[in-house]
């Protein structure tokens, strides 16, 4: 019987018998369609195909190509897998629940998460250093890669405390102002995603950069999508949510090295000190006018 393979963006790859996935897909297609309460005419928008197109899929007719496949599992958030290996119609409430809260269990550190670290000779973790050079291979897999962790540099600090994982990485542009770009923030390891504290300051690592920034808004388990909102220090970028599903790791900010000072705050300028007392001036001399008439 002829089979099919499947590869998703992680690099997993997927078999099946080609009547048994035209199956899957077709009765999942409905199953999630009707768990949206959306129509035919919605999703066909959603993944920009034409409607006839997807009653088709719906029907059994054919089977989707592989980027409309990647398409229709981002919009009923499941994975490949699921999509095209599995039976939904015939699960039962806590197998769904399984499915469709597994980002949940992800966030509150239920799913088993690699963290690979470095120990010295006397058994306690060292402080990871990842430098700029080395972010893409740090957010491309390298997090989950023991030999990756091994060959960045690494070193202790005294004042830290052993019971708390920390690591190193180094901050880009001046979105953090007054913290100078380039400058080397170290952050604690957070378990659990719904732990994050409210205005403080965090190391997100995302699937698509680092990023150091103030959590203004926690995320909360009650919500369809689960998210962070994301503030800068320097005024001029505008907060902006990310949603849990994007987030690799959160390492909580504990201090900031940088062979830069602060540059000072600038003086206002003689005009506007000289109206600024002349204004005072003014209301004084008004209020003991206004003192005089009383007597």
């Amino acid at each position: 019987m002829e089979r099919l393979l499947f590869g998703d963006s992680s690099n997993h790859l997927y078999i099946c018998h080609v009547t048994n996935c035209i199956m899957y897909v077709s009765s999942n297609l409905v199953f999630l369609r009707n768990k949206e309460q959306k129509s035919q005419h919605d999703i066909a928008d959603a993944v920009q195909i034409g409607r006839g197109s997807y009653s088709q899929y719906e029907r059994g007719r054919s089977m989707p190509p592989m980027e409309v496949l990647l398409r229709l599992a981002d919009i009923f958030k499941v994975s490949l897998e699921t999509l095209v290996r599995k039976n939904l119609a015939t699960m039962n409430a806590s197998q769904l629940d399984e499915i469709f809260n597994a980002h949940l269990k992800n966030a509150k550190g239920l799913n088993l998460r690699i963290l690979p670290i470095s120990v010295g000779n006397d058994n306690l973790d060292n402080v990871e250093l990842v430098p700029k050079k080395a972010k893409a291979g740090y957010i491309g897999g390298g997090h989950e890669d023991a030999d990756f962790i091994s060959e960045l540099v690494q070193f202790r600090l005294p004042m830290l405390p052993t019971n708390r994982k920390f690591r190193m990485f180094q901050i880009e542009g001046d979105s953090m102002y007054p913290i100078p770009d380039g400058s080397y923030v170290l952050g604690s390891h957070v378990h659990n995603w719904f732990s994050v504290r409210e205005n403080n300051a965090y190391i997100i690592i995302t699937k698509e950069d680092i990023v150091f920034k103030i959590i203004t808004a926690k995320p909360s388990a009650q919500t369809a999508e689960p998210y962070l909102t994301l503030t800068s220090l320097n005024k001029l970028y505008a907060p902006y949510n990310l949603k849990l599903e994007e987030v690799l790791e959160i390492w909580e900010f504990s201090l900031y090295m940088s062979s830069e000072l602060p540059e000072p705050e600038q003086e206002a300028p003689f005009g506007e000190i000289l109206n600024e007392i002349q204004g005072l001036k003014r209301e004084f001399i008004s209020l003991k006018l206004g003192l005089n008439g009383k007597k």
